[in-house]
């Protein structure tokens, strides 16, 4: 994993919008990436792409995360603030391989073979129905094989129970694919599990960079004549002179 350039970041947040949350994290992740594929990194694992993201962001702009969400009782703005090192990611860490492993669980008569959910996996999972028939939908994406015995069991004929059995190991190999921050209202003492869209805040903090950085852009072409890919590749600190003279 490398720092994005202002370029690639540039690129990445402008064909981000209007995007699904998905495809906006896997953009993010692929200008970082960029020895993957698109596609290899949708195959990632969830937790190990939120994983990834999470050391993104630390390297670009630090390791601690703050955030705001409302809180469901009274309606204020409660902070939310975290550390990359709390989810044990460190700024190193790399996709590496993008190999699914298989797991094997045994419930009952039946024995299952399955791969974690990936970011594949989600696309259009919420046509599926209700929160049941979306679980039940991901889950058959993501089994490989089923079997009774020695014989092999079509999805139609899995129980609700193995199922269930099977998303619940989702959750024990892969605790950082769903992740829920403890909050605490001052205002009302209310506390709640508040789920993190990792892809979707780092995006936005990527396209309000990525704003002002715009912004600078028009102010130096305009002032000097200059192209935008003259001004990007001016150094940060470079660019920043420039701008205070122009202040001045």
């Amino acid at each position: 994993m490398r720092i994005p350039s202002d370029s690639d970041l540039l690129d990445a947040c402008e064909r981000g919008r209007g995007a699904t949350p998905v495809a906006r994290a896997l953009l993010l992740l692929r200008a970082a990436c960029p020895e993957h594929s698109y596609d290899e990194l949708a195959r990632l694992p969830l937790g190990r792409r939120n994983a990834l993201l999470i050391a993104l962001r630390a390297r670009c702009l630090g390791d601690a995360i703050v955030g705001v969400a409302p809180c469901p009782r009274c309606g204020a703005t409660v902070e939310i603030a975290f550390d990359a090192a709390d989810f044990g990611v460190g700024s190193d860490a790399d996709a590496d391989s993008t190999e699914a492993a298989e797991y094997e669980l045994r419930f009952g008569p039946y024995r299952a073979r399955f791969r974690l959910p990936n970011s594949a996996d989600l696309r259009g999972l919420d046509e599926a129905g209700d929160a049941l028939a979306i679980g039940r939908e991901l889950v058959r994406r993501c089994v490989l094989d089923v079997r009774r015995g020695s014989a092999a069991c079509a999805d139609a004929q899995w129980p609700t129970a193995l199922v269930e059995a099977i998303a619940e190991r989702f959750g024990e190999l892969d605790p950082h694919a769903d992740i829920t921050l403890a909050v605490h209202c001052a205002d009302c003492a209310h506390a709640w599990q508040q789920a993190f869209d990792v892809g979707e805040f780092l995006y936005g903090e990527f396209a309000a960079r990525t704003r002002r950085l715009l912004d600078e852009i028009v102010r130096l072409a305009s002032a000097f004549g200059w192209t935008e890919g003259e001004i990007l590749a001016l150094p940060a600190a470079r660019r920043q002179s420039y701008l205070e003279r122009l202040e001045g």
